[in-house]
């Protein structure tokens, strides 16, 4: 597997999981009453008294008004069942706090004294109000230890009522949250009593009373539920009708469907519900079959990695000597060695180059008493086109300036032109021996490869995303997440050499061996077999291990013609770290 996907797992298995109940925040919600009243203008102002037990620092109340998913109403039967024309269109909160009180909760607890909360600038009596595309969070500060609390909100949800043009309805979800209830009661009272018939539906799989609010002359006045032992992420909604004449229908901003709704409702309401044992049959026979995909999605994307690995990323097995071939390396533009050993170019195949035209004599160099260098153009015999773009790139806006081919390399880096100048022309270089390389052919064409199997990932997005849907979440679901992530990152790093560049990487790979092996010793080399070291020792990345050695032997009793050479190479150590921070700093 590569080393990038094997990172991604590592990362992701490594996320800090939720610990149910951690630093002491379990609570337990024993009783719930909420009353809501409509008014004339089709507003809807809800009061809540949440009972609250158990050791915590706050409780969360979310407040989802709308639901931006819902498709826009048209006036089709199917959107009476869901559309967006049942969002409401704002909240205000008028009050949150806590009141005193004791027993199981009933709605006189509405009449008791409530101590009113301020918006938090401390930690406790206190909340903190947090708006969300689909409403709004209230997080409620108020540390409790082995103790209960009464919570209280009073809010008001801005045109809650949808106008027909035979009834008046308000459908709304009144729970919509994660904690268990124990105990929940509602009640909607209606902008004034009436004699005409007014109907009630309420959804969501609860043990569930439910009837109509009378008054004493039998006048409809609102509706009631009570439900009991509610279970986690439980959504209960309410669709209420009722006649027309309760709101004001000239009011501005009342929400009209400009549609005969009651027909549809009825259709929509009166069709075959699913019980609880033919949903849990549905929901386990789902589960089943997206289990069995997944098993099935498993086993063949491990066996389409493990083709692809063979075909199209494995490195080919070339026999050949045990040591390095040095003639072969000769034969290789020192810019191309970088490509065909990491297939990308960097500042040290540049450098590199440099290095190897102060070998051959094209460039020579002088250490100034500031400690920089001045680098100077000597010639340029038997240069190739790379290295004339080097050469370009390093002295042609000394030459504008000086009329030379001479230039001091910490004068470049602080001249704002000339750098600029620079690492466009670097840019450049670096573009041209990418596409020589590419030329060259030292990996193996795969675009097409990657962009027909990368559609193949689609299939575990789709398993995803089912898994979703059906809200089940298993050892399953995260080795499907896992493997998918890893097949698009093994896809898109897919690489293969060529058979001639597999031979040069083989050599290559030694001669890297070779290098670090020198390092290591402390025997001093000669000053053209350093200089010879030194150019590849810049494209491997192992300057610091040149340096290190070179500490080592000077420790070390040298004679004066030794101590040159350390400082021949000390030099050419140096403006390779000095050419090297010019390129990191543009």
């Amino acid at each position: 597997m590569k080393k990038y996907a094997l990172i991604i797992i590592i990362i992701i298995l490594t996320i800090p999981q939720k610990i149910h109940g951690i630093d002491n925040t379990e609570t337990v919600i024993t009783d719930h009453i909420v009353e809501a009243t409509l008014d004339r203008s089709g507003n809807m102002k809800i009061k809540e008294i949440i009972k609250v037990e158990g050791n915590y620092d706050n409780y969360t109340k979310q407040i989802k008004y709308k639901d931006i998913s819902l498709p826009k109403f048209t006036g089709k039967e199917e959107d009476y069942e869901k559309s967006d024309i049942y969002n409401v269109t704002n909240l205000t909160i008028y009050k949150i706090g806590a009141l005193q009180y004791e027993g199981e909760l009933n709605f006189d607890a509405f009449e008791k004294d409530i101590d009113i909360s301020e918006e938090c600038i401390g930690t406790t009596n206190c909340y903190k109000k947090t708006n969300t595309i689909e409403g709004t969070n209230i997080k409620i500060n108020n540390k409790t230890q082995e103790g209960t609390t009464y919570i209280y909100i009073e809010y008001l949800l801005g045109n809650a009522v949808v106008m027909h043009e035979d009834i008046a309805e308000v459908y709304y979800n009144f729970i919509n949250e994660k904690e268990e209830n124990k105990n929940y009661k509602l009640r909607i009272i209606l902008p004034s009593e009436t004699q005409e018939k007014v109907k009630i539906w309420v959804h969501g799989n609860i043990n569930k009373e439910v009837s109509l609010i009378k008054d004493e002359n039998n006048n409809t006045i609102g509706s009631y539920i009570e439900a009991k032992n509610i279970k986690e992420n439980t959504i209960i909604s309410m669709r209420l009708i009722f006649p027309t004449d309760l709101i004001d229908k000239e009011h501005y901003f009342l929400k009209r469907s400009r549609e005969y709704a009651l027909n549809k409702i009825l259709i929509i309401e009166n069709k075959p519900k699913e019980t609880p044992k033919e949903k849990t049959k549905k929901l386990t026979k789902e589960k089943f079959i997206t289990n069995i995909t997944s098993i099935i999605y498993v086993t063949i994307t491990t066996i389409i990695i493990t083709y692809i690995y063979i075909e199209h990323d494995k490195e080919r097995k070339i026999n050949s000597k045990k040591t390095y071939d040095e003639e072969e390396l000769k034969q290789y533009n020192v810019a191309h060695i970088e490509y065909i050993y990491k297939k990308k170019i960097t500042q040290n195949t540049f450098i590199a180059s440099i290095l190897n035209m102060i070998n051959k004599n094209n460039i020579t160099y002088r250490k100034l008493e500031t400690g920089d260098y001045e680098l100077t153009l000597k010639n340029e015999k038997e240069i190739n086109e790379n290295e004339k773009e080097i050469i370009s790139t390093i002295f042609e806006s000394a030459k504008k300036d000086t009329k030379t081919s001479k230039i001091i390399i910490e004068q470049t880096q602080n001249n704002k032109k000339a750098k600029k100048e620079f690492i466009t022309k670097y840019n450049l270089w670096k573009k041209q021996i990418k596409e020589e390389c590419e030329k060259n052919k030292y990996y193996e064409e795969n675009s097409n490869i990657k962009l027909i199997f990368s559609l193949y990932s689609i299939i575990g997005l789709m398993v995803i995303l089912i898994y979703i849907s059906i809200k089940e979440f298993n050892i399953l679901t995260l080795i499907v997440f896992i493997l998918t992530i890893a097949y698009i990152t093994f896809i898109q790093t897919l690489k293969k050499r060529t058979k001639k560049s597999t031979r040069i990487y083989n050599n290559l790979k030694k001669y890297k061996i070779f290098i670090k092996q020198i390092y290591k010793n402390k025997t001093l080399l000669t000053v053209e077999e350093y200089k010879k070291h030194i150019i590849y020792a810049n494209i491997y990345g192992l300057t610091k291990e040149l340096t290190k050695q070179i500490k080592n032997i000077e420790n070390t009793k040298n004679t004066l013609k030794d101590k040159q050479q350390i400082n021949y190479i000390k030099d050419w150590i140096k403006i390779s770290e000095k050419m090297n921070d010019i390129i990191k700093r543009c």
